[in-house]
């Protein structure tokens, strides 16, 4: 099972931390996922406020055939805001962290750290003459999430960015638009290594023992996006379904 995953994600060790058997399934057993109307949005508005802000697009995504309803209204809102990057150069940059980086960093930040695979993502925005990394997001309110501060503080990492924020967008009955500035510091930084670290070694612990089948199901909101959401305990017997 070891070689069932060449590369690690924030996204995806945020999944294995908040539900082992949905990572499992997707990322080891190769299930497809459920296709949801909020992951569609979610991906169209970052597709065109990237248009819209005139940014060099390094990742090619699928045409748009249809507009999800909302989204255009939403990235008019979001170009109105004092908070827009307006100064981004670029979207969708590609960021490859290898081991070897990973343990120099660590060594920077005054700690050791191993992993045994290369970290890969995209970054929103990014504003390359002033180093600034935008992350947007889309949710149904304005809670945030540490796993949101990870993201940015290893885009930090990998850009050595001066700035990380979070642009959040909400669906709500009246959007609203708020930034958050993630603070970059030795502390913060290594908090974000130390979390990813434990959990990619985690990962690489229930691939060498094969044991998906064991793995706990922790129903959450994350249910929604489960390719195993339909024949899920935890979800049809515990919550009813």
């Amino acid at each position: 099972m070891i070689n069932k995953i060449d590369h690690y994600s924030v996204s995806s060790m945020q999944l294995a931390n908040s539900c082992p058997r949905a990572w499992w399934a997707k990322y080891v057993l190769k299930k497809e996922q459920a296709s949801s109307d909020a992951a569609s949005f979610g991906s169209q508005y970052d597709q065109q406020v990237s248009a819209r802000l005139g940014c060099k697009i390094h990742k090619e995504e699928k045409p748009i055939s249809r507009l999800v309803d909302g989204v255009e209204d939403a990235v008019i809102g979001y170009m109105c805001q004092p908070h827009a990057l307006k100064t981004a150069t670029d979207a969708q940059v590609p960021i490859n962290i290898s081991p070897l980086q990973w343990q120099l960093l660590a060594e920077i930040h005054g700690f050791y750290a191993e992993i045994k695979k290369p970290i890969i993502g995209f970054i929103d925005l990014w504003d390359a003459k002033n180093r600034v990394i935008v992350d947007l997001k889309t949710s149904a309110s304005k809670r945030t999430s540490p796993g949101w501060a990870i993201q940015v503080l290893i885009y930090t990492l990998a850009q050595q960015a001066n700035e990380a924020k979070i642009h959040l967008m909400t669906r709500t009955k009246t959007p609203a638009y708020y930034e958050y500035i993630i603070p970059i510091s030795k502390q913060s930084l290594a908090w974000a290594m130390h979390w990813f670290t434990h959990q990619a070694n985690e990962v690489e612990r229930w691939l060498e023992a094969g044991c998906g089948e064991c793995l706990p199901r922790n129903p959450d909101y994350h249910c929604s996006w489960c390719p195993e959401q339909l024949e899920c305990p935890a979800t049809n017997v515990i919550l009813g379904g």
